[in-house]
C-alpha cells in the first residue's frame, strides 16, 4: 500500500527528489483538493440553509484525509527512524540464541509499537 502511495522505506536508490517524492506530492495534492472541496461543500451548505444532518456527513471524510495526511508527512519525515526500527527488530526477531537483553530490548520496541496502535484503533472507534 504504501508503495502504490510512493512511500519506500528501504529506498537506497539515490533517485532526485522528483522521482522519489512524485508520488507522494501526487497523493497529497489529492488529498488536499478533496479536504478544500469538503470544506466549500459544507460552508455552500450552510449558507443553502441545509440541516445539520447533510452537514455532518461531509465531517467524517474531513477526519480521514486529516488523519491520512498527518500519517504522510510522519512517514515521509520519519523514514530513516522507522527503517531502523524495522531493521533492529529484524535483527532481534526469531532467533535461536536469545539472552535477556535481546529479550527486554524486543519487548520494549512491542510495547511501544502496541501502545501506538492501541491509541490510533481507540481514536479510529470513537470518531
Amino acid at each position: 500500500m504504501l508503495q502504490i502511495v510512493g512511500i519506500k522505506i528501504f529506498d537506497a536508490s539515490g533517485n532526485t527528489f522528483g522521482r522519489k517524492y512524485g508520488r507522494v506530492i501526487i497523493f497529497t495534492s489529492t488529498l488536499l483538493f478533496l479536504f478544500v472541496g469538503q470544506i466549500l461543500n459544507i460552508v455552500k451548505r450552510k449558507e443553502v440553509g441545509a440541516n445539520v444532518l447533510d452537514v455532518v456527513r461531509a465531517i467524517p471524510s474531513i477526519l480521514v484525509v486529516i488523519q491520512d495526511m498527518v500519517k504522510m508527512f510522519v512517514l515521509v519525515l520519519k523514514r530513516n527512524e522507522i527503517e531502523q526500527v524495522i531493521l533492529e527488530i529484524g535483527k532481534l526477531w526469531h532467533v535461536d540464541n536469545e539472552n535477556s537483553q535481546q529479550n527486554e530490548e524486543m519487548n520494549f520496541w512491542i510495547r511501544r509499537l502496541k501502545f501506538w496502535n492501541n491509541g490510533l484503533f481507540w481514536l479510529n472507534s470513537e470518531l
